[in-house]
């Protein structure tokens, strides 16, 4: 298993936990993330001694009993944006 993610309430929830992470020091893996796949903002903490990483998200894509039955799988390329769309990749420069 790569990750567990955990639904928080709100973005404020997820920056909240964000700053008291940060407080107590916990090791932050990935900071803020917009996931092109999920449209969720989050963050990841890992910390060895307890496993898999942790992410904190908000706005985390949840299908309707409907879209399981009808939804297809992506495959989506290997672009640094498909893990978080804020993230520049290397043609990013010449569009400015």
């Amino acid at each position: 298993m790569a990750h567990l993610c955990f639904a928080m309430k709100s973005l404020d929830h997820v920056m909240r936990m964000r700053a008291r992470a940060l407080y107590k020091g916990a090791p932050i893996a990935s900071d803020i993330v917009n996931h092109s796949a999920s449209t969720s903002i989050a963050f990841y903490m890992h910390d060895l001694r307890f496993g898999p990483r942790f992410e904190l998200c908000d706005r985390h894509r949840v299908f309707t009993p409907e879209e399981h039955e009808t939804h297809r799988a992506r495959k989506m390329p290997a672009d640094p944006r498909n893990i978080d769309v804020w993230r520049p990749a290397s043609d990013d420069w010449g569009r400015f």
